[in-house]
């Protein structure tokens, strides 16, 4: 019979090359594969996983655990925190191009343009933050949704940052009716990646603590 790296899971002694496994009759542990003595020949032990056997025991405990955020503080994950900024400029944009359409006042183009540059700066920001947890755990990377939230938060990036070029090119003469299309079209994006986000969070429990119950009141 064969003791795999899978049976010493969970193994106080062994689990460490250089340590010994619990005292057995006929069983020898030294070396790198040996059968057992004559008296207990029906023993082998493949010492060459007893160590590997440990990795494999704490890789999937880590398995078990929610996907971490790596740029976080106290706990709290930063890329929601950043979140809404860009979120209600964009939105915010929509609005105003709205009322601009309706009015034609100057007034409200120019304040277009100071909420696409704060949703911008804001956005990168979000960006970075987003990056540095989707690059940081391996088990992000492996969704699907979190694929999508990336790629989709790139593309709203993109088209704002031409809603923007193309205002302080054209003036208030871009922005109806091109500029609203493109207003409209960032608004919805950013329903699906807000969709997809919390798909991550409360579907796959990205950044979610293990122990809630222990936080400090």
């Amino acid at each position: 019979m064969l003791l795999e790296s899978g049976e010493l899971c969970g193994m106080e002694a062994g689990q460490v090359s250089g340590q010994s496994l619990p005292s057995t009759p006929g069983i020898s542990t030294t070396g790198h594969r040996h059968r057992a003595t004559e008296a207990s020949p029906q023993y082998e032990i493949k010492s060459d996983h007893i160590t590997a056997g440990k990795t494999h025991c704490k890789r999937s405990e880590d398995d078990k655990m929610n996907p971490k955020s790596t740029l976080s503080i106290a706990g709290h994950p930063i890329h929601p925190m950043l979140i809404p900024f860009p979120v209600a400029a964009f939105v915010g944009t929509l609005v105003v191009d709205i009322v601009y359409a309706r009015s034609g006042d100057p007034a409200w183009a120019a304040a277009t343009n100071w909420m696409l540059g704060a949703g911008l700066v804001m956005a990168a920001l979000a960006a970075v933050a987003g990056l540095i947890d989707f690059f940081g755990d391996s088990r992000i990377r492996d969704l699907r949704d979190a694929w999508f939230h990336m790629i989709g938060n790139v593309v709203l990036v993109l088209i704002e940052a031409v809603n923007l070029w193309r205002r302080l090119a054209e003036g208030g003469d871009f922005i109806v009716p091109v500029g609203l299309v493109l207003s409209l079209i960032a608004t919805a994006l950013l329903l699906f990646n807000g969709w997809k986000g919390w798909e991550m969070v409360y579907r796959h429990r990205v950044g979610v603590s293990e122990e809630p119950g222990n936080q400090t009141k």
